[in-house]
């Protein structure tokens, strides 16, 4: 009990550090200069302090080795569900990644703000400033968000932060309350216990008016025949009028297995929902965009062969790294200085 008091008390002050746009914004760099380290966007010395001395602690060094062991299968997409049972294992993993991952969103959401985009302006085409006027436009009227394969929730921290940042220099509405948000995952039990029931406390219902976590593995259809699968519930019913959907490194976690379940998420999301993805390479981001063009040789073995590919022609997409400005690294399979991010929307 002492140990999941001690958890609650740093897991809430890491939030709170996080979307408290009044510290977050003191460090963050000039708009347009975006390509730097996630990690020194939002930076306070205090926490930074507070880190260092829990660094001695027995507690974090035993969080931390059995962390590790769970990121190296993640890596490699042979994670299992028996290794989520470890609560140690899934703070210790919130503590390695929450931060870092929670400043990507914000670190890639900012980068198309009119304010950046005016820096480089010369280098956006004309075609794509639409669609990122378009985009921006629907960050400022998100109500309902969407974080698949959630974790420990950092997607959706940074994206309130996000929407704190932007709020506090005018651009959005500051005293925005987002209506819902929604966090799936396939070892969800596990990840309430250890981390998620106390990140709802801490946002519902400052941030978000209604919080909900259910089962979902992606590996798996979202709709299996004429019913919903049994697999994953009923959350087809939850994402119909989800206005953006949040993933972070599934794709690779889950390579090449999850065609179905995207295929038929963006043919259910509604006209104008956005998609966030954030990996470590962009060969899977490449992958998509592929399948989205009607490429047959990226069809998965793991895919019914019936499946059909058509919902993905309805996406465009924009890279929204260190690539977003120069159209002949896209291609590439790598990033400069982080992992590859790509938003989408569908038309």
């Amino acid at each position: 009990e002492k140990e999941n008091m001690q958890h609650h008390s740093a897991f809430t002050s890491e939030v709170e550090n996080t979307i408290d746009p009044a510290k977050s914004l003191e460090s963050v760099n000039s708009a347009g200069d975006v390509d730097g380290e996630c990690s020194n966007i939002i930076d306070n010395p205090e926490k930074s302090k507070s880190r260092k001395d829990t660094a001695e602690s027995s507690d974090k060094v035993r969080e931390t080795q059995r962390a590790r062991h769970l990121l190296r299968h993640m890596t490699k997409g042979t994670q299992t569900a028996s290794m989520f049972r470890d609560k140690t294992a899934l703070r210790g993993y919130a503590r390695q990644k929450f931060y870092g991952r929670a400043a990507l969103v914000i670190e890639s959401l900012r980068k198309i703000s009119p304010d950046s985009l005016k820096l480089k302006s010369s280098c956006v085409p004309d075609l794509q400033k639409i669609e990122l006027g378009t985009c921006w436009e629907k960050l400022g009227k998100v109500q309902s968000v969407c974080s698949i394969g959630c974790g420990p929730g950092n997607d959706v921290v940074g994206f309130i932060a996000f929407l704190k940042q932007f709020a506090l220099k005018g651009n959005l509405d500051e005293n925005a309350c987002l209506r819902e948000v929604i966090f799936l995952d396939f070892a969800m039990k596990e990840w309430k216990e250890a981390v998620l029931d106390d990140l709802t406390q801490i946002l519902s219902p400052r941030y978000v008016q209604n919080v909900t976590c259910k089962f979902c593995d992606i590996t798996t259809p979202l709709l299996s025949g004429e019913s919903d699968n049994i697999e994953n519930g009923e959350i087809w019913q939850i994402v119909e009028n989800t206005d953006i959907f949040l993933t972070s490194y599934l794709l690779t976690e889950t390579r090449n297995k999850w065609d179905q379940f995207i295929v038929q998420l963006v043919g259910l999301a509604k006209i104008g929902a956005m998609f966030y993805f954030a990996e470590p390479m962009p060969w899977q981001l490449h992958r998509l965009i592929r399948l989205s063009a009607g490429d047959n040789d990226e069809k998965s073995e793991h895919s019914d062969i019936g499946l059909d590919y058509s919902p993905l022609k309805k996406l465009r997409f924009i890279w929204v790294d260190s690539s977003m400005h120069y159209p002949e690294l896209q291609p590439l399979d790598g990033r400069i200085g982080g992992p590859a991010v790509l938003l989408c929307i569908k038309s």
